[in-house]
């Protein structure tokens, strides 16, 4: 597997959202109820010429339940991507890359064997570094062949060398009746 690490690329932007509120003096009335309606005339024209905080607006609003929406009007203008000079930053970030299926089966085989350890039971599966039991497994397998050539006897064509096993097959060859 190869190593990596997570770089982040971050650019600090400026950007504007536009949003739109359509209100009505019917829903100015609404939200002032209480008020007179030179009052509300003379809020209505603060809000005609930007001269009321719309947060208070909201706010009381919401207090008599009345719900404003805002539309959103066109694409966020991203005006420092058209100018420049936006900030760049860089981080590392700690980077842990995804677990392979060969990993979690070993996380798995792990938690077996420590869940068999509890019970008093031996493990059930072998989880040392896959290397050593690579290389124990060529061991036994080298041990094996070195086992299985000493047992065979290798008989060249025309040696006397028989084994008893040999002599007594020729024996039981040469003792079988013939058809005639």
């Amino acid at each position: 597997m190869t190593v990596q690490i997570r770089v982040i690329k971050s650019e600090w932007h400026q950007v504007e959202k536009r949003y739109e509120l359509l209100i009505t003096r019917y829903e100015l009335d609404e939200i002032y109820p209480e008020s007179s309606e030179e009052e509300n005339d003379q809020l209505w024209q603060q809000l005609i010429d930007n001269d009321f905080d719309f947060d208070e607006l909201r706010y009381d609003a919401e207090l008599q339940e009345v719900y404003l929406d805002w539309d959103w009007l066109d694409e966020d203008d991203w005006w420092t991507d058209r100018k420049g000079g936006y900030e760049v930053t860089y981080s590392v970030e700690e980077y842990t890359p995804p677990k392979t299926d060969k990993d979690i089966i070993q996380d798995l085989r792990n938690e077996v064997n420590s869940l068999r350890e509890q019970l008093g039971l031996e493990p059930e599966y072998d989880t040392r570094d896959l290397n050593l039991r690579l290389d124990d497994l060529k061991a036994e397998f080298d041990k094996l062949m070195d086992e299985e050539e000493d047992e065979e006897e290798w008989v060249e064509v025309g040696s006397e060398e028989w084994t008893e096993e040999m002599a007594a097959a020729a024996k039981a060859e040469d003792d079988k009746p013939t058809k005639k």
